[in-house]
């Protein structure tokens, strides 16, 4: 997938990412993936993705992807919240 992201400071970039996992924290949506761009895992809050593109191009999961998706529940684990998900 290819798409513009705008971080929390404005700064507008330009992404290519491996999509590993879709996730709902707090409010709000996340994506979760191998990000070319960077050559890391990030995660990108959906409602900051814009002109989202699927590529045609096909991947094969990265090994250190099961790795870093079990820490997800780390992260989603640290979310302090008064209201229900």
């Amino acid at each position: 997938m290819s798409f513009n992201y705008t971080k929390f400071d404005n700064l507008n970039t330009e992404r290519i990412v491996e999509p590993v996992n879709l996730i709902f924290k707090g409010h709000s949506w996340y994506l979760y993936a191998y990000c070319r761009t960077r050559a890391d895992f990030r995660t990108f809050r959906v409602s900051r993705i814009m002109n989202l593109k699927t590529l045609k191009e096909r991947y094969l999961p990265r090994e250190e992807a099961l790795v870093k998706k079990n820490n997800l529940s780390l992260w989603m684990n640290n979310l302090i919240t008064d209201t229900e998900t």
